[in-house]
């Protein structure tokens, strides 16, 4: 297997060497002081060759840690049964919206894909985002293609079958999806830890192409929609602590890919 191949652990966390479990270790105390949480991914059919080749187009990932967290049904010619799909569990810890001015397609590895980025709502990237008929700009590189103003919705979340806490974000021709789940999260009327959603395969089509997303929904079969007390106090405290790296802007999502690889309808990020 070459160094460049990826592999496909197992849902979990990966294996540790006992004698790698060191107690008194203080060599990453300085790192966690930044954070940059694994992103949940559905591998979608534009989606990085090794990708699609080490877990298949529709199942959802964390990246870049490549472990799965919801695998599909296939039928006898490969293709994806999103109805047979099993949803995965999660609770939402913090969320937070930013706003990022993209570079073209076309200046893929001639610049960032990111030009600018902001947290601050009031920020001249906010406003250009969040305007329909002025999210366009040429880029100043190559006027005859356009740098687009977009808005991530992020949600800190817990996946119930992992252990690390990982990003699940909308932008774009996700963008409503993240709309409808934090309405479905206010109405809840409880704090946002305190909640469990359910994430399930769905298949999104515009006039651009057709692609995967995931629908959350509340949990189904009777199952509770609340943790309970203990796990509560648990993420409260985590809350509190993504709280105060948001403050410091000492979070980051990497969502560099998604452009690149994602159906987009600018309709779909629309007010």
């Amino acid at each position: 297997m070459s160094e460049n191949e990826l592999v496909k652990p197992q849902a979990g966390q990966l294996a540790v060497p006992d004698y790698l479990k060191v107690a008194d270790d203080h060599s990453l105390d300085t790192i966690k002081e930044y954070v940059r949480p694994p992103r949940i991914k559905v591998i979608q059919g534009m989606s990085d060759a090794k990708l699609k080749d080490a877990f298949g187009v529709g199942v959802t990932v964390l990246i870049p840690d490549n472990i799965v967290i919801m695998d599909v049904a296939r039928d006898e010619k490969g293709n994806v049964l999103v109805g047979n799909t099993v949803p995965f569990a999660f609770t939402p810890l913090f969320f937070f919206a930013e706003f990022c001015l993209w570079n073209p397609m076309s200046m893929k590895g001639k610049l960032p894909p990111i030009r600018e980025r902001s947290f601050d709502p009031n920020s001249q990237i906010a406003a250009r985002a969040r305007d329909f008929k002025n999210r366009y700009v040429p880029c100043p590189e190559d006027p005859g293609e356009d740098c687009v103003y977009c808005e991530h919705l992020n949600f800190i979340v817990h996946v119930h079958s992992h252990n690390e806490p990982c990003i699940l974000t909308f932008s774009r021709g996700e963008f409503k999806a993240g709309q409808s789940f934090a309405a479905l999260a206010k109405m809840r009327g409880v704090p946002l830890y305190g909640n469990i959603f359910h994430a399930n395969l769905a298949t999104r089509k515009n006039d651009k192409g057709e692609w995967y997303g995931l629908d959350i929904s509340n949990p189904s079969g009777g199952a509770s929609p609340f943790v309970g007390e203990e796990a509560f106090q648990g993420y409260r405290i985590l809350h509190e602590q993504y709280a105060e790296l948001y403050a410091s802007r000492k979070i980051e999502v990497n969502y560099e890919d998604e452009p690149i690889d994602a159906v987009v309808s600018d309709a779909a990020n629309s007010m």
